[in-house]
């Protein structure tokens, strides 16, 4: 097995723990209202959280530009 797919691993990992645990998530409101952010290794993990569960938004690595790209992903401000 390879790098790559030891990151895809962990990044289901952590998705799956945000979807069945307390949230364990950082808020990035500052980038979109009610949204979270988590880190696996070098990839940034954002999702809207609200009582039914979880929404993945996005995965990006670290170097790429996060209100860039979410600004393609997301509505305007709920």
């Amino acid at each position: 097995m390879d790098s790559a797919d030891d990151d895809v691993r962990w990044l289901l990992a952590r998705i799956d723990t945000l979807a069945t645990s307390d949230h364990r998530a950082r808020s990035a409101g500052y980038l979109y209202p009610g949204l979270f952010q988590t880190r696996v290794a070098s990839h940034l993990i954002f999702v809207l959280i609200d009582d039914d569960g979880i929404d993945v938004v996005r995965l990006l690595h670290e170097r790429m530009d996060a209100a860039a790209h979410l600004a393609e992903d997301l509505p305007p401000d709920r």
